[in-house]
């Protein structure tokens, strides 16, 4: 709601939450730097502009590429296992950890649960070299940080120039003008 009342018609959010770059599109007027990709068949994007933007959204947070990367992007059998629980814990009616999910919707385009691992893998040491030498996104924007997304952040929102606009007890919102 308040992305929808105060972040102007596409105005971007960066988030290093895959759910947050999936629903800010759907439920505001907002744009993301990471649109999802098709899980399967098709992608507006290449391979290659999505690397970058996910590169991008990394090199502007400051954010650990590394770390980011072998947490949320998995491997088929990692990505595999952890739906098969969540669909356990559902089926018995547990509550499902939504925070648990997140490693599980970032995947290489046109791989989300099939293809190689190495795909996976060369895709991810894309990512890393591009962080190397690409640039940050300019100002402005609004940086959307879960408290699962600030362990891969190296320094403070504040500390790379951005202000608190919105925090509850699962989000901080901050913007960088």
């Amino acid at each position: 709601r308040w992305i929808d009342g105060h972040v102007e018609k596409d105005g971007l959010v960066m988030s290093l939450s895959a759910q947050a770059n999936e629903t800010i599109p759907l439920l505001t007027a907002a744009k993301v730097q990471i649109a999802p990709p098709d899980a399967e068949h098709a992608s507006p994007f290449t391979r290659e502009v999505y690397y970058r933007r996910v590169a991008g959204l990394l090199k502007t947070l400051d954010a650990d590429p590394g770390t980011f990367l072998r947490d949320r992007w998995l491997p088929h059998d990692s990505k595999r296992a952890l739906l098969g629980r969540l669909k356990r814990e559902r089926r018995l009616l547990s509550p499902v950890d939504l925070e648990s999910i997140e490693p599980a919707l970032w995947f290489t385009p046109g791989q989300a649960w099939g293809g190689s691992d190495e795909e996976i893998s060369a895709g991810k040491l894309r990512i890393i070299e591009l962080c190397r030498i690409i640039k940050p996104q300019p100002k402005p924007y609004y940086l959307w940080v879960g408290r699962e997304d600030e362990a891969y952040l190296t320094k403070t929102p504040e500390a790379l120039g951005g202000s608190l606009v919105y925090m509850n007890a699962k989000v901080k919102l901050y913007a960088f003008r």
